[in-house]
């Protein structure tokens, strides 16, 4: 990974809790708006509760929807390093 480039970065995120969504999105025009993210270029680890999500090392750059009991609504994203 090019790491001399990177200006956004988390050595980690925990979350102690829980992490939701929007639990009742509304009229569909709704659903297409509401978005949640937690973007870097680097993500070193992530674990919310007692979950330790996986992440793919290197170039390979992670989209990780963390709301699974809502519409799926809250992501983790790494960006490319321009």
């Amino acid at each position: 990974m090019n790491t001399a480039g990177i200006i956004s970065k988390f050595a980690s995120l925990a979350v102690g809790g829980q992490i939701m969504g929007t639990v009742d999105p509304g009229p569909p025009a709704a659903q297409s708006v509401d978005v949640f993210g937690i973007e870097a270029q680097f993500i070193g680890s992530i674990k919310i509760g007692s979950t330790k999500l996986p992440l793919t090392p290197g170039d390979v750059f992670d989209d990780i929807r963390l709301s699974q009991s809502t519409i799926r609504d809250v992501h983790v994203v790494e960006l490319p390093v321009v």
